[in-house]
């Protein structure tokens, strides 16, 4: 997925787009439907550290049972659709 990015098309109309395809539009009313566009365009990105997290926290050993790890894994797959 991604690159993703906002684009005000005016009337109250966000549109977050790729090169590829249209991810998704939003009609707002007030800032947080901004806030959560901006969220869904960076998501892409957060994932992909996210995963690069998981990868060094599993490496450093230690951790590998810690609920925060877990955490961190649920969280990628929610985001992968695995849950």
């Amino acid at each position: 997925p991604g690159p993703w990015s906002v684009l005000n098309r005016g009337c109250g109309r966000l549109v977050i787009d790729s090169p590829n395809a249209l991810a998704a539009a939003i009609t707002f009313t007030d800032a947080t439907a901004k806030a959560d566009a901006a969220l869904i365009a960076a998501a892409p990105e957060l994932l992909a550290k996210l995963i690069e997290c998981e990868a060094l926290l599993a490496g450093e050993g230690g951790h590998e049972g810690g609920s925060f790890l877990e955490e961190i894994r649920a969280a990628i797959a929610k985001a992968e659709g695995r849950l």
